[in-house]
């Protein structure tokens, strides 16, 4: 049901199919409270990834980044937006980088401000026809 309703309102996303269908994952990701990663500091969370070359960190952390730009931008309150933009892309490549392979990590990293407004507008026109605390 979750996926039926993420895979309707994104499908008019711009990017490859893969990365579309991974973005629709990060939403449903966040149905449970497993990944939250609100208690955390993004600073020290990126650098104990850093430190482990962790895919597992630097997944989530770019997950949650992306998952709360879209959705709950006004949480993001203790850095610049540049910031958590930077954290989150350099946290994809990273997994691009370990994965090798799996090129929605690089899609990812390079589009992550395009992705992630374009998911936003999406939303705020299909869900709240414009008329929403997200906008």
């Amino acid at each position: 049901m979750l996926d039926d309703f993420f895979n309707e309102k994104l499908r008019d996303i711009q990017c490859n199919k893969i990365t579309k269908s991974y973005i629709i994952g990060i939403f449903k990701k966040y149905k449970t409270a497993n990944f939250d990663l609100s208690n955390e500091n993004i600073t020290l969370l990126f650098a104990k990834g850093v430190f482990e070359n962790n895919f597992e960190t630097f997944q989530n952390l770019a997950d949650w980044l992306f998952f709360l730009k879209t959705l709950f931008p006004a949480f993001l309150k203790h850095a610049s937006p540049e910031y958590y933009n930077d954290i989150a892309k350099i946290s994809y490549y990273r997994c691009y980088k370990i994965m090798h392979t799996w090129k929605v990590y690089e899609e990812l990293a390079d589009q992550f401000e395009e992705l992630t407004t374009q998911s936003r507008k999406i939303l705020i026109q299909k869900c709240f026809n414009n008329n929403s605390e997200l906008a």
